[in-house]
């Protein structure tokens, strides 16, 4: 397997990015794994995406990261709290996909429990969202989550996204995922309500 360290990728998708309070770092499995790791083997986190921390080890969000590392059109960033010189881990965002065809680019967010309902998943999502337009007016952001997370939707909207569709979601015994519906959304540069 290709060190994700290797790849030569586009700019975008290896840049780090600012906000008011956060910066988005490309993602290091040195430096973050540990900690998405934690992040995931909380309940808070995993219950509202029907995964079952127990069953998430670190193999398998490492393979998913190098995986999805190694793909020319996707990557992750890990979320930091600036705070002088000493930043705070606060979570995950990254790019599934970006379908040059379809102009299709989806998108995933996971902010640690201890700082929900503070605006910091607002403010990620919304920075990612800004980059990706700037590149591209026309692109179609999309993010995927089950009925039953409450909150992402509540994000969703609050950013611009609307409902396109659902979708079924088949069970994952081996992550402990329960499966369930997954609500389609999308959002365009003129529906778009960044993070202020």
């Amino acid at each position: 397997m290709t060190d994700p360290a290797q790849i030569s990728k586009d700019p975008f998708f290896t840049s780090g990015y600012e906000g008011k309070r956060i910066i988005l770092i490309p993602y290091s499995e040195d430096r973050d794994l540990v900690h998405i790791h934690a992040m995931f083997q909380d309940p808070r986190t995993t219950g509202p995406l029907g995964i079952d921390s127990k069953k998430f080890p670190i193999d398998k969000i490492r393979d998913q990261k190098r995986e999805r590392m190694e793909a020319p059109d996707a990557s992750d960033w890990t979320i930091f709290i600036k705070k002088g010189g000493d930043e705070k881990f606060a979570g995950e965002v990254g790019l599934v996909n970006w379908d040059y065809e379809t102009h299709v680019v989806e998108i995933f967010a996971a902010i640690s429990p201890d700082l929900s309902g503070k605006g910091y998943g607002r403010e990620t999502v919304s920075i990612l969202m800004e980059r990706i337009f700037a590149r591209s007016m026309i692109a179609i952001v999309r993010v995927q989550t089950l009925t039953t997370n409450k909150a992402a939707l509540k994000l969703s909207y609050a950013l611009g996204f609307r409902e396109t569709g659902r979708r079924a979601v088949s069970p994952d015994p081996e992550i402990g995922f329960v499966g369930g519906i997954a609500v389609v959304m999308d959002c365009l540069f003129y529906e778009f309500r960044p993070y202020k």
